[in-house]
């Protein structure tokens, strides 16, 4: 790897770390739990997992954009599992676990399916560039704003009975 690169990845790593700090931070301030902290952090960090062994299996290099693919993901998809935390969490106080995740899916999920289907379909329309690294950043963005979506209606229920 060139110097440009390592320096690339370290920057990656940083961004990263700081996002996580400041999304764990605030939702802490907010919630005064570091359960419903973290919950919506342990989807996501497996969409980030997933994107960059996407990245290795299938040789997208590293670009400006490839890097910061971590820090987007991470700011694009939290949405999505905090939305699901936050309700899920509401419906807990009285109901069942399994009650509160079908209750969260059905008065939810709809809302988050549409919200993450067009931003995916945006990002994704990059793809169709002529541009190798705008074309691998759309595919990029399209799989994690996928993933994210995935991650946030199945993760999040199933790390809410832990």
């Amino acid at each position: 790897m060139t110097e440009m690169g390592v320096e690339m990845v370290k920057a990656q790593l940083t961004m990263t770390s700081v996002a996580y700090t400041l999304i764990v931070a605030l939702l802490f301030a907010i919630h005064r739990s570091i359960t419903r902290a973290v919950t919506p952090l342990l989807a996501i960090t497996t969409v980030i997992g997933i994107i960059n062994i996407y990245m290795v299996l299938f040789g997208i290099k590293q670009t400006m954009f490839s890097i910061a693919m971590n820090s987007i993901t991470l700011g694009l998809g939290i949405d999505y599992s905090i939305r699901i935390t936050e309700r899920y969490f509401e419906e807990r106080m009285n109901f069942s676990p399994t009650e509160a995740v079908r209750r969260t899916i059905e008065r939810t999920g709809k809302a988050i399916l549409t919200s993450a289907l067009t931003t995916a379909g945006g990002f994704g329309a990059l793809a169709f560039s002529n541009f190798p690294v705008i074309h691998d950043f759309g595919i990029l963005a399209f799989i994690s704003i996928t993933f994210s979506l995935l991650s946030a209606l199945s993760f999040i229920p199933a790390f809410s009975y832990l």
